[in-house]
């Protein structure tokens, strides 16, 4: 390593997880993006951040979804399925919050198994944040279905 100690010791997976999501924060989104996303906004009748300051919360957010692909849980379960995170593209829907009673995700490729003729579904009370960040273990109903047979599930 250069400083006359010895050999520097390789850094765990958490450690370059962290690095990678502090790049992420760190991108500078370009003007035409924001543009873009204004003009997508308003043709979905959902209003436009009308301040610097709630543009920057939304360009904020927007990044933290670019960085959850390298959070623990993303990187853990990519490894499970063998799936190389370079192979990973992330996109963002921007919609509008309505007051939800539960929430799902609908996986049309069983995740915990890779069968293609499964769809994996898991459900939550509330609002799919409780869903997606999985810090609420126990909180989510799920099951499997084979696709050929959807009305006996």
């Amino acid at each position: 390593n250069g400083n006359g100690q010895g050999a520097q010791q390789p850094e765990g997976p958490q450690a370059i997880l962290a690095k990678c999501r502090e790049l992420a924060m760190q991108v500078q989104v370009p003007g035409e993006l924001r543009e873009q996303l204004a003009a997508a906004l308003k043709d979905s009748d959902i209003p436009v951040p009308e301040s610097e300051q709630r543009w920057g919360m939304a360009v904020e957010a927007l990044k933290g979804v670019w960085a959850s692909k390298y959070n623990d849980r993303a990187f853990y379960s990519l490894r499970k399925c063998g799936i190389e995170s370079d192979d990973v593209r992330m996109a963002v829907c921007v919609m509008r919050v309505v007051p939800a009673r539960y929430a799902f995700v609908i996986h049309t490729k069983n995740p915990s198994n890779n069968d293609a003729n499964e769809v994996f579904c898991e459900l939550v009370k509330g609002l799919g944040e409780s869903l997606v960040s999985g810090m609420v273990p126990g909180s989510s109903v799920a099951f499997a279905a084979r696709k050929d047979n959807l009305d006996n599930p």
